[in-house]
């Protein structure tokens, strides 16, 4: 039953190769089964094994204030400028983030989704090269995705973070998500000895900030395939449901009773 619900998760992924895929976190040692979110600190020391990873992106889902007339409220993804890279996944029309759409201070760019772009503007190519006003600003559309391609939270449009040199090395605010592309022939036991360098890494930061020792210990750092952290995340629901649904027959027979 796994390797059924295994397959059928990688079937579902909308990126190519699914199965490279990883998502890359942060956690606590005592609390194994929490998953955190890195910080953009993290982010860096993540890309620095580029014989483990093709590629390593973030994205931190919001929502916004999509002006069309009355303004509507969307869902929007803040990502690096190499997100769609890492997932294999390229405009169906127009272009995708380059490096330059990431840097501070340069102009406001995005990417819609095929079904936001069908939904909201009626599949009109001219989109491409407008603008958009949201939340009080605009930003140029630059590309709509391939039919088939979403997000688990139904994302509409996404954008660059565009974060300063201060902010690209903080290792303050915990937000991100993280995922990487494992290269030919390396492995996930490659990706978790390279996250146990960052956790290391990570400790003498704080460490040089005097942080007590029994805190430091907890500090762990992660890999998981990301089609099975997405098959954990489904059978929860699915023992949810279970459990809900043998209630109901449970109180159904009692009631017959």
């Amino acid at each position: 039953m796994m390797a059924l619900h295994r397959s059928l998760m990688l079937r579902s992924l909308p990126a190519p190769r699914p199965d490279r895929l990883v998502s890359l976190w942060n956690g606590v040692a005592s609390k194994p089964d929490l998953r955190g979110t890195p910080s953009t600190g993290d982010l860096q020391m993540m890309r620095r094994f580029p014989e483990v990873f093709q590629g390593v992106a973030a994205w931190a889902p919001t929502n916004a204030n999509l002006g069309l007339g009355t303004p509507v409220r969307v869902r929007l993804d803040r990502v690096t400028a190499n997100y769609f890279e890492v997932l294999g996944i390229r405009p169906a029309l127009g272009r995708g983030f380059t490096p330059a759409d990431d840097e501070a201070g340069a102009p406001p760019t995005a990417m819609l989704t095929n079904n936001a772009w069908m939904a909201r503007f009626g599949g009109d190519p001219s989109l491409i090269g407008r603008t958009l006003p949201l939340d009080g600003g605009s930003l140029q559309v630059i590309g709509i995705l391939p039919e088939g391609f979403h997000t688990p939270h139904g994302t509409e449009l996404f954008r660059p973070f565009q974060w300063t040199a201060a902010q690209r090395d903080d290792h303050g605010p915990h937000y991100l998500r993280v995922v990487g592309r494992l290269q030919d022939g390396a492995s996930l036991g490659q990706a978790r000895a390279a996250m146990k360098q960052v956790a290391e890494r990570v400790r003498d930061i704080y460490r040089g900030e005097q942080a007590p020792e029994d805190l430091l210990s907890q500090v762990t750092y992660g890999a998981t395939l990301l089609v099975d952290e997405a098959l954990g995340q489904g059978l929860r629901v699915l023992r949810i449901l279970q459990v809900a649904t043998g209630l109901v027959l449970l109180l159904a027979a009692y009631n017959a009773a």
